[in-house]
C-alpha cells in the first residue's frame, strides 16, 4: 500500500498521544491518488480500470473514500465518461506532484542496473510541434537510444496535461503541475497568399472591409488591432468577412491555400514562407497580438537524460526565439 506521511506526524507539542484525524488517515493511501490521477488522464474510470488490471469498483470505492474524507466531489461522473471537477482540479495540482515522485522513484529503483530505454514525455502548443519535432529528430542523433512521446496541449482538461517532463503553453488554464518558468513573448504577423490578394488588393486597412479575415479564435481578442512600434500608433481593423478556427496550424494552412487574409501568425511559423515569397505580410511594421509562452517541467524527474534534453531544448528555444522583438501585447489567456 502506497501511504504518505501526513504533517501531523511530525507535530509533537499538541499532538502527540491524539488520535489522528479519521479522514486524514483515508486520505494518506497514495494509491488511492495514483487512481485517480489515471482516471483523469484517461477521462474514463473503465480505462483506468483497464490499465491498472483492477474492476471498475475497485477504481470507484478508491476515489469515492477520497471524496469521502474531504466533504465534496472529485469527478463529474457521466455514462460513458468521468472528468475532475473545479475542485479536484485544484486538489489533484496540489497532490499530483508528490504520486509523481513518488510512482518515478519506484520505477528508478525497478531498473537499477537494468539497460532500459527511457522516455521523454513533451506537451507542447499545436503551433509548436514541428519546431520541437525537429529539435527531438537533433536530439536522437545524439541520444539514439531515447524514446519520445509528443502531444498537443489544446485540451484545458488537467487530466491531459499529467505526467509529461516538459510542457511549454500560451494559455494559462492549460498550466500544469511543476515549476513554470517564462519563455518570453512571440510577435504575430498579418499576412495573405499572392494569390489572394491578386484578387482582393489591399492598400489600406479600410480595404479589409471587402476581404475575409483568417484567425485563430483562441488568441482572437474584441479588439481587432495592428500596433505600431512601441505603441505610437495603433490602427483598429474591422471587416466583413470572418472565417474562425482553433489552432494556429490550421490557421496558416488555411492562408496559404488561398482562404483569406490572416491576423495573428506566429512569426515561427511563417517566416520560411515569407521569405521565399509565398505569404506576404501586410502592413508592415505593423504587428497583430503577441504570444506569450510559459513552460513547466517535473524538476524531480531532471537527472541524466531528461536534464540534457531540458537544457537541449532551451537552448534550441533560445537560438530560435532571441531574434525576435514585439512591440504588440499579449492576449494570452489565463
Amino acid at each position: 500500500m502506497f501511504t504518505l506521511k501526513s504533517k501531523t506526524d511530525n507535530v509533537k507539542n499538541t499532538n502527540e498521544g491524539k488520535p489522528m484525524d479519521r479522514n486524514i488517515k483515508k486520505l494518506e493511501n497514495l494509491d488511492y491518488w495514483f487512481t485517480l490521477s489515471r482516471v483523469a488522464a484517461l477521462g474514463s474510470m473503465n480505462k483506468a480500470a483497464e490499465e491498472l488490471n483492477i474492476d471498475v469498483s475497485s477504481v470507484s470505492n478508491k476515489i469515492r473514500v477520497l471524496e469521502k474524507a474531504l466533504g465534496y466531489e472529485l469527478l463529474e461522473r457521466q455514462s460513458h465518461s468521468s472528468f475532475l471537477t473545479a475542485q479536484g482540479e485544484s486538489v489533484l495540482k496540489t497532490i499530483f506532484p508528490i504520486v509523481e515522485e513518488f510512482t518515478y522513484t519506484l520505477t528508478q529503483l525497478c531498473q537499477e542496473d537494468k539497460e532500459t530505454r527511457q522516455t521523454i514525455k513533451i506537451n507542447v502548443s499545436n503551433g509548436l510541434l514541428e519546431l520541437v519535432i525537429g529539435w527531438i529528430k537533433l536530439f536522437c542523433q545524439l541520444y539514439p537510444d531515447v524514446d519520445f512521446e509528443l502531444t498537443d496541449n489544446k485540451s484545458e482538461d488537467l487530466g491531459h496535461q499529467l505526467g509529461f517532463d516538459i510542457a511549454v503553453f500560451a494559455n494559462f488554464s492549460q498550466r500544469p503541475p511543476g515549476e513554470c518558468r517564462d519563455l518570453g513573448v512571440a510577435p504575430t504577423y498579418m499576412a495573405a497568399s499572392k494569390e489572394y490578394l491578386s484578387t482582393h488588393p489591399v492598400r489600406s486597412p479600410e480595404d479589409l472591409k471587402r476581404c475575409r479575415i483568417i484567425s485563430c479564435y483562441n488568441w482572437n481578442c474584441g479588439q481587432r488591432f495592428l500596433y505600431g512600434p512601441h505603441g505610437t500608433e495603433n490602427i483598429p481593423l474591422s471587416w466583413g468577412g470572418f472565417f474562425g478556427l482553433d489552432n494556429s496550424t490550421s490557421l496558416l494552412c488555411a492562408v496559404k491555400k488561398g482562404l483569406g487574409i490572416g491576423w495573428g501568425i506566429p512569426v515561427y511559423m511563417c517566416q520560411k514562407e515569407l521569405n521565399n515569397g509565398t505569404l506576404v505580410r501586410l502592413f508592415e511594421p505593423y504587428e497583430s497580438a503577441g504570444l506569450h509562452f510559459y513552460m513547466a517541467v517535473g524538476s524531480h524527474r531532471f537527472t541524466g537524460i531528461r536534464k540534457e534534453f531540458l537544457e537541449f531544448f532551451l537552448s534550441a528555444w533560445k537560438q530560435e526565439f532571441q531574434t525576435y522583438e514585439t512591440h504588440a501585447p499579449c492576449y494570452a489567456l489565463r
